[in-house]
Formats: structure tokens, sequence, C-alpha cells
């Protein structure tokens, strides 16, 4: 794995570029408001996220683009090329978001897009045990919270191993079915 570039490079996106130079499924580095800047084309579409992985600093430019999504190249973290949302692990963080302008052949990035709109699950259970505390299961609990669940309790085992269960539940949920699934699934455990 190589380190990750700080230099400035490709075209100035501010003073604009040909829109031809992006083909359709194809992405180009550039840069614009002294940050690296990816712009991606999908049809007559075109998307500007920030040009650098959020987990490790990959280069989201070697990445592969598949639909409205790019993966990086080092940990295949993907982000939503329309959003900048981080939308697989391992990125918890999303990436920046741009304004993009087409003015005849040209299309030129005009700032930052500051406010993101937050995806909503088309449906989502009432409670999720996430068992073990790695990297996936720390990935799991921060999409979950993404999509606005809270933690209730925190479960490890009385032998002091380092797996535990996380149990997140829906705010709307009370806190006693919360406190009376809490001890359901002590009383499981100790068994």
């Amino acid at each position: 794995m190589a380190e990750a570039s700080t230099k400035i490079e490709g075209p100035d996106f501010e003073k604009g570029c040909e829109t031809d130079k992006v083909g359709d499924g194809e992405m180009l580095l550039g840069h614009a408001f002294g940050e690296q800047v990816l712009v991606a084309r999908r049809g007559d579409e075109l998307f500007a996220i920030g040009a650098t992985c959020t987990h490790y600093g990959g280069p989201l430019a070697k990445g592969l683009m598949v639909d409205c999504t790019v993966r990086c190249p080092w940990h295949h973290a993907r982000f939503d090329l329309r959003t900048g949302e981080a939308i697989a692990a391992p990125a918890l963080s999303d990436t920046s978001c741009w304004k993009i302008e087409k003015r005849g052949n040209r299309f030129f990035v005009t700032g930052k897009i500051d406010k993101k709109t937050a995806r909503k699950p088309k449906s989502s259970p009432a409670s999720v045990v996430i068992v073990g505390a790695g990297a996936a299961g720390n990935a799991a609990a921060e999409l979950l919270r993404r999509e606005q669940k809270t933690i209730s309790r925190v479960l490890r085992p009385k032998n002091g191993s380092r797996c535990g269960r996380q149990i997140f539940t829906a705010n709307k949920r009370s806190r006693r079915s919360q406190k009376d699934q809490s001890q359901r699934l002590s009383r499981k455990g100790s068994r």
C-alpha cells in the first residue's frame, strides 16, 4: 500500500473542463478550491465528490466505479457518487460532495454541498443484536447509528472473553420493553 498523495493533480474544475473528457462510466481526478475532487459520469449526469477515501486516504480515482458508487482500491470501502456517503465498511465517514454545473460543453465545480440528505431505509427491524466487537461489529453499529437507532445495552459474557453483544433498538420502543429484552437475553447467555 502506498502513501496517500497530498499534491494537487489534474485539471482545475473551478475554471471548467470539457465534458467529453469524462466518458460514461468513467472518472476524472482534478481539483477545486485547493482540494482533490473526483468527477464521475453516469449517462448525462456528472457527480463530484472528494477524491480521497476517508478510511485510510486511498485514491478513489484509481478505484472501481459501479453504477453510482466508487470502491476504494485499498480496502474496498464504497461511496455514493451522488452524496459522498460512505455506504460500505471499512470507511465510516462520508467524503465531501461538490456542486457541479454544466455550461455548454463544459462543466464547473462551484463549491461544496453543505447538507446531505440522509438515506431512509425502506424497513427496519425493531431490534438488532450484534455479536462480536471487532471491526465488522463496529461498522455495523456505526451504520445502525446513522439510521437513527440508539444503543440500549452492551452485554459481555461472564467468562471475560472479548466477545460482546450490542443491542440496538428503535427510538420509538419503550424503555421498559428494552429492559425486558435485555433481561431475557442475559438469562439466555447465563445458561
